[in-house]
């Protein structure tokens, strides 16, 4: 996302907060997938919050620019995690 007037300009046309926008500038999609990517291949397992609050923990098996696959921790299943319903990311071993 540009710059803080191009932000101002649109958090007042959405009728939303500019720290909101500002906050999506520093969790990119870019930041992301090097996130994922750097999970992936070390191994860790990782947290990711999303949007409807949500947080699920597990070890990211592959990721594209649509979606993550995401072995959770506990049952082992493997599930689709849609990239857009990610807000937050983290490594859950500390790493």
């Amino acid at each position: 996302m540009g710059d803080d007037d191009l932000l101002a300009k649109l958090a007042t046309y959405y009728d939303v907060p500019v720290e909101d926008l500002r906050w999506r500038r520093e969790r990119s999609r870019k930041a992301f997938t090097i996130f994922a990517d750097e999970a992936m291949r070390t191994g860790q397992t990782v947290r990711l919050h999303l949007r409807m609050g949500d947080t699920l923990e597990g070890r990211i098996t592959w990721w594209d620019l649509g979606a993550v696959g995401l072995q959770r921790t506990g049952d082992g299943e493997i599930i689709v995690v849609q990239r857009h319903a990610v807000d937050e990311w983290e490594s859950a071993t500390g790493n």
